[in-house]
C-alpha cells in the first residue's frame, strides 16, 4: 500500500516534494515516538491530554501517559510504555496503525500538505483510507490488504499548486480532528504561564 500511495502522490503532485517517513513501528519504537510527542506537548503537564485527544483509545493513551510519568528517566519511561503496548498487543489492541504496518507519516510544504490531505480524504487514493493532520506531518491510514500497485492503478489527474481539492470529511475524521483540536487548546491553556 505504501508503494502504491507513493506512486499515486508522485502522479497527482508531480512537481512537489512529498517525504514519506515513519511506517511500521514495533512497540518499542511506537513508545519512543509517542514519548517525544508527549514530552513536546507538556509531558506530565499536558502530554496526557494531547495523547487522549490524538488517539481513539483513551485507555491506551492514559496507560501510556501513566508509564511515562512513572519512569524516572526517558529510557525507563519508554521501556515501561513498551511493556504497556506489549500487553495491549497481546489482547489484540493497538495504540496506532503504525504497529500493524497500516499507516505511514508524510510531510511536505504546508500548502501541498493540505492539498494531499484533501486529495486523500476526498477518496482519490486506492491505497489510503484517510488522513489525520498531526501538525508537522500527515498520518495516513493505509488500506488494509491492498494489492501491489500496477501501472493501471495509478490513473490520477495531476493536481497543481493552485487547484482546489474538494474535501468531504468523514464523520470519524471530523470527530477525531475536533477532539484533537479541543485537546490541543486545553494543552495550550495548561502550558500558558500564570
Amino acid at each position: 500500500a505504501v508503494n502504491g500511495l507513493q506512486m499515486e502522490l508522485d502522479a497527482a503532485f508531480p512537481n512537489d516534494k512529498i517525504k514519506f517517513s515513519s511506517g511500521y513501528r514495533d512497540e518499542y519504537n511506537q513508545a519512543r515516538v509517542v514519548y517525544k510527542n508527549w514530552k513536546k506537548h507538556g509531558g506530565a503537564n499536558g502530554g496526557r491530554e494531547y495523547l487522549v485527544g490524538l488517539y481513539t483509545d483513551d485507555e491506551i493513551a492514559n496507560a501510556i501517559s501513566d508509564a511515562y510519568e512513572a519512569g524516572s528517566t526517558e529510557k525507563k519511561s519508554i521501556d515501561l510504555a513498551k511493556q504497556v503496548l506489549d500487553d495491549f498487543k497481546s489482547r489484540g489492541k493497538y495504540m496506532s496503525r503504525h504497529q500493524q504496518g497500516n499507516a505511514v507519516d508524510i510531510s511536505a510544504r504546508s500548502s501541498i500538505q493540505q492539498k494531499v490531505k484533501d486529495w486523500i480524504n476526498a477518496g482519490n487514493s486506492k491505497f489510503a483510507e484517510s488522513v489525520l493532520d498531526e501538525e508537522d506531518h500527515l498520518h495516513v491510514r493505509l488500506v488494509v490488504n491492498a494489492s501491489a500497485p500496477t501501472e493501471s492503478d495509478i490513473d490520477v489527474v495531476p493536481v497543481d499548486s493552485t487547484t482546489a481539492v474538494d474535501t468531504p470529511t468523514s464523520d470519524l475524521e471530523l470527530r477525531r480532528q475536533t477532539k484533537y483540536t479541543q485537546n490541543i487548546e486545553k494543552v495550550k491553556e495548561v502550558q500558558r504561564p500564570l
